[in-house]
Parts: C-alpha cells; structure tokens; sequence
C-alpha cells in the first residue's frame, strides 16, 4: 500500500499525516514522533493490497449489511469494522470497540465464509477471536479453516474446516458443527482447562 505519512510542525503542533489528512496532534516532538513511527510502522506491515480491489472484492460480494465507506476507506459488517489506512479490524458489538488480530484477511475470510454460507452466525465466530485475544491465544485463517494456537489445547491448537464441518484436534479429524466447534472452544478458554 502506497501511503504517504509526514510528520510537519505547523503553528505550534506537531501533526502526523496520512495521505494530506492529519490524524495525529502533539505541541511534544516525542509523542509525535513516535506515533509517526508506529504508523510508518503499520503502514509497513500492512497487506499490500490496495483499497481499490479490497473495495471491488467486498461490493461483489453483495452482502446485506455491509456498509463501505470510500472516502474513509473502512468497511463495516455486523459488529466488525475494518479501517484500511491502519489495516486495524475491531469488533464493534456489546457497546465496544475490541482490537482483532488478523486485519483485512480475517475480514475476507468471514465476509466470504458469510457469502459462501458456510458460516449464518459470525458473531459465534468474532466471540471465539476475542476470547482469544484476551487470553493471549494466537488464531488464524486459511483459505477454508479458522486455527486456534495455545498449549491448552491437545497437542497446542484446534482447527475448525468451514467446508467439510470438521473439527481437528491435534490427533483426530471429526465430523462437526461450527457451533460444537464454538462451545468445545470456549469450554476449554474459559475453563482453562487443558485438554
């Protein structure tokens, strides 16, 4: 992604910007640069895929609910907000606004797994990711499963396949249902019980 990030003193202020939009306000030189370094930071880790096929693949999509916003360039679905300038994904639900690891590739993989029917509740799913957040448990996606990572776990994680409906854990692969998947998983994080 082809961001420009500047750090300008102007009457006074330290302003950090973005693409000519000053999002960042500091009368210390400290505090704003390191907020400029954190963005340069995050601008340098994000996906480099651009706005424009990030925003073209989500309209294909056409799902109900989903809300883009171009000029600010975020999208919203449910209780999930994505904003691109800083590659951040949070869960918006319950009167909050919860950090999610995985940015816009955790956001394609439930608004395709939505699209694809394979998944009615995402909620379910944004429950088990903040759970995990909390509890300092690492998840991720492929193309078709959701990975949870922690040693709680038989042999240390659990993957849930959205098209075949199978749970993996660690030493079996079995038939089952997003929501068995969902109330093992938090069974076990909320217990903290090992397996």
């Amino acid at each position: 992604m082809s961001s420009k990030v500047a750090l300008v003193y102007d009457n006074g202020e330290y302003n950090v910007v973005v693409n000519e939009t000053v999002i960042y306000t500091d009368k210390k030189i400290e505090d704003a640069y390191k907020e400029f370094e954190k963005i340069v930071k995050n601008n340098r880790s994000m996906q480099d895929t651009s706005w424009e096929s990030i925003s073209s693949y989500v309209k294909s999509l056409q799902l109900d609910g989903l809300e883009i916003e171009e000029v600010y360039k975020n999208i919203s679905f449910r209780n999930l907000k994505y904003f691109h300038n800083t590659g951040k994904l949070f869960y918006t639900g319950r009167g909050e606004m919860f950090p999610l690891n995985g940015g816009y590739r955790l956001l394609s993989f439930i608004l395709k797994l939505v699209a694809d029917k394979k998944l009615e509740d995402s909620e379910a799913l944004l429950e088990i990711c903040k759970e995990a957040m909390k509890n300092a448990m690492t998840y991720r996606v492929t193309e078709f499963s959701f990975i949870l990572t922690s040693p709680i776990f038989n042999y240390g994680n659990v993957e849930y396949n959205f098209y075949t409906k199978s749970m993996h854990k660690g030493t079996s692969c079995d038939p089952a249902s997003f929501e068995t998947f969902k109330n093992y998983v938090l069974e076990i994080i909320k217990g903290q019980i090992c397996e």
